[in-house]
């Protein structure tokens, strides 16, 4: 509701996604999961005055700046104008360990992939 207050319209697509548009055109979007916000947009002033209200609103909000963030297990990368990378290598390497997976293996997948070898 507080992001919609402030002029956000949920996308009808998805409903964790937030979009609002600036009187100059210029759109900022936030991403929720559950008390995890991600909020992007060329403006930083705008996002700067986005997260002063929401600050005022919740008072014990933890805000990272920069160019490359971690969220949800993924890490967005945006130091290259105009796009951003997402890679996952964190959220990899933690189910590798959370399942003890070893080795490796090349992709794509030889016609081998799905006999089994009974030894």
């Amino acid at each position: 509701r507080q992001l919609v207050s402030m002029g956000y319209e949920q996308n009808p697509y998805e409903e964790c996604v937030f979009n609002r548009l600036s009187a100059e055109g210029v759109q900022c979007t936030v991403v929720v999961y559950v008390d995890d916000l991600m909020m992007t947009s060329t403006d930083k002033g705008m996002i700067d005055n986005d997260m002063a209200i929401l600050k005022r609103k919740y008072k014990e909000i933890t805000v990272h700046v920069g160019d490359i963030h971690s969220y949800l297990g993924m890490t967005f990368d945006f130091t290259i104008r105009g796009k951003v990378k997402i890679t996952m290598g964190g959220y990899v390497d933690d189910m590798l360990k959370r399942y003890n997976v070893k080795g490796s293996t090349t992709s794509p997948a030889t016609e081998q992939l799905f006999q089994i070898d009974e030894e």
